[in-house]
């Protein structure tokens, strides 16, 4: 089961359904998004990746 991802940009929080509903909307690879999201850093295209919590 994947689960939600939001991408943060400055102040502004985009919930997406899973990593490949990211990927395809903001034209960044998914293995890119799960890399950063597990490392904790920003892209360097300024999103922040993290998984909602439930």
């Amino acid at each position: 089961m994947e689960k939600p991802i939001k991408a943060i940009y400055y102040n502004a929080e985009i919930i997406f359904e899973n990593i490949v509903e990211a990927s395809r909307i903001l034209s960044i690879p998914r293995q890119s998004i799960q890399q950063f999201i597990n490392s904790g850093k920003e892209h360097f295209s300024g999103y922040l990746f993290q998984y909602c919590r439930n």
